[in-house]
């Protein structure tokens, strides 16, 4: 599906606004009032997501050749669902080496996961931005480099278990759909 049928089926939905017009009464206002409500809201929805992908895809074309497909070796990981319903790395590095740097000091959270392939004992987790995180296992985990930017983000993220099995995962079941549920099963 392109991002212009996904439009077109959003502009048919609000035709339901129009719709109850038609329909006198009441009732049939405050749907309207509702429907209104709603669908001004997904609309807006839309259009930032409209804006993130294209500043996403903006960022993966800039990059210099050389960096394009260069994975990344994160010394520990997390997965963690946002209030969104995205579903995003955190990782950290620890204070020395070539990949570290003040943008990694405090952990990075990645674009957003699109798929996990397994490679040997690591995981590769690719991102909407081209990007992919070589992760390992036994890794998983906040190291306190990135304890603090995690709290900093407490009420807008849900931390997945270690045990969680990456390669079944529907990485954008629940996008636009936040907390659904906890990861025990239980509603939310």
């Amino acid at each position: 599906m392109k991002i212009f049928d996904l439009e077109q089926q959003i502009m048919q939905c609000w035709d339901v606004v129009t719709d109850l017009e038609l329909i006198q009464g009441e009732t049939t206002d405050a749907l309207r009032h509702i429907y209104q409500l709603k669908f001004e809201k997904l609309f807006e929805t839309f259009e930032e997501v409209c804006a993130d992908y294209h500043a996403l895809r903006r960022e993966v074309e800039q990059k210099p050749a050389e960096e394009k497909g260069k994975p990344y070796f994160p010394g520990n990981w997390v997965v963690v669902r946002m209030s969104s319903g995205v579903f995003k790395l955190l990782v950290s590095w620890e204070e020395s080496g070539d990949t570290w740097d003040s943008w990694n000091a405090y952990g990075r959270l990645n674009s957003g996961i699109v798929r996990v392939e397994k490679d040997g004992d690591a995981f590769i987790f690719h991102g909407v931005s081209g990007s992919e995180y070589c992760v390992f296992p036994q890794h998983y985990g906040l190291r306190p480099i990135a304890r603090e930017f995690y709290d900093s983000l407490e009420g807008q993220v849900d931390l997945l278990p270690a045990d969680t099995n990456w390669l079944e995962m529907d990485w954008t079941a629940h996008v636009g759909q936040p907390w659904l549920r906890t990861y025990d099963g239980t509603q939310e």
